[in-house]
């Protein structure tokens, strides 16, 4: 995993399927919506898939929302929504690999060891994937002040 300095990014506009979350169930719930998203048709080869982290309850996101889909212009079909990833600054977390596997080690990071966690927002967060699940580069963007 290899951290980034922390960087602008433009507003992005994805449509997808979204939950509540439950910090203690996170890695089933948000794997279902992975799942669904697919079936849906959202997640297409070659184009990068976004997990959009929001709405949380609280500072040790105990509940939030996840939107899993991709970026697109299209207007969202019957239960799907539209999440816009604001404009703003974010710090990088990258990571190559099965997603399964990469994806809870730079989570561990961000919650364990990152030093600048203090100047998270937790208005916005997003992964951003471009591969198979088995194979993938990752970023894991989260929101700074």
């Amino acid at each position: 995993m290899k951290t980034t300095q922390t960087q602008q990014i433009s507003p992005i506009r994805v449509v997808g399927i979204a939950a509540w979350i439950d910090k203690g169930q996170a890695p089933q719930q948000i794997g279902a919506l992975w799942g669904q998203a697919a079936q849906a048709g959202l997640l297409q080869p070659g184009q990068a898939g976004y997990g959009v982290y929001f709405d949380y309850a609280d500072h040790l996101a105990s509940r939030y929302r996840v939107l899993v889909g991709a970026e697109s212009e299209a207007e969202p079909l019957q239960g799907q929504e539209v999440v816009h990833i604001p404009e703003g600054t974010y710090t990088a977390f990258h990571g190559e690999g099965a997603a399964a596997e990469v994806v809870p080690e730079i989570w561990a990071h961000i919650w364990l060891g990152w030093p600048d966690s203090d100047k998270r927002t937790f208005n916005v967060d997003f992964e951003r994937y471009v591969g198979s699940p088995d194979n993938s580069k990752i970023e894991v963007m989260i929101g700074v002040s």
